[in-house]
Formats: C-alpha cells, structure tokens, sequence
C-alpha cells in the first residue's frame, strides 16, 4: 500500500512538474521572439514588429527540431571565443580613450 500511494503521488507531481516548466519555457520563448522582433524592427526600420516575428519564429523553429543542446557545444565554444573577442576590444578601445583623452572620458568624471 505505501508503495502504490508514493508512485502514485510521484508520478502525479511529476506530470505538475512538467507542465510548470514547460509553461515557463513556452513564455520565456514568446518574450524573446518579441523583444528580437522589436530589436529589427527599430534596428531596419523596414518592417514592423508582427511580420519580424513571423520571420524569427520562422527560422527558429527548425532549429529545435535538429536536437539536444548536447549536440551543440560548438555553439558554445564560438559563444566563448567571440565573449572574449569582444572583451578584447572593449579593452583597447577603452586604453585608446584613456590614452587620447576622449570627449566622452572628459565628460564623465567622478566629482560630477
């Protein structure tokens, strides 16, 4: 008996569990598609937020039917090249500006 109601009471909490995160992951996608569309749209000018939608959700979705994320760590090693290549930048754009005095360093100070 105490192992029928524990199954019983596992797999029920189980089914909830599944729903809570797949609820949480369906928003969090919806959010990102408008804020990717409303990024092109302010970023091109050309079309207006609804059709950009149409197009990200259109090249998105095959996208996760090619697999698990485990099949993807090149994704994630090029995410981490590209982090530090733009850290690197920002680091010597930022020694130019000191170096030069630019007129954005000259308006930003600590005293006000």
């Amino acid at each position: 008996m105490h192992v029928y109601i524990h199954v019983h009471l596992f797999h029920r909490s189980d089914r909830i569990i599944s729903v809570s995160i797949f609820l949480t992951l369906y928003g969090a996608g919806c959010v990102f598609t408008l804020l990717i569309a409303d990024f092109l749209s302010d970023l091109t000018g050309v079309l207006n937020p609804c059709i950009w939608m149409a197009i990200v959700t259109g090249i998105l979705t095959p996208l996760t039917w090619l697999g698990t994320p485990k099949d993807f760590w090149p994704i994630a090693v090029g995410a981490l090249v590209s982090t530090l290549g733009v850290a690197g930048i920002v680091m010597v754009q930022i020694r130019v500006d000191v170096t030069h005095g630019s007129e954005f360093l000259k308006n930003c100070s600590a005293h006000g």
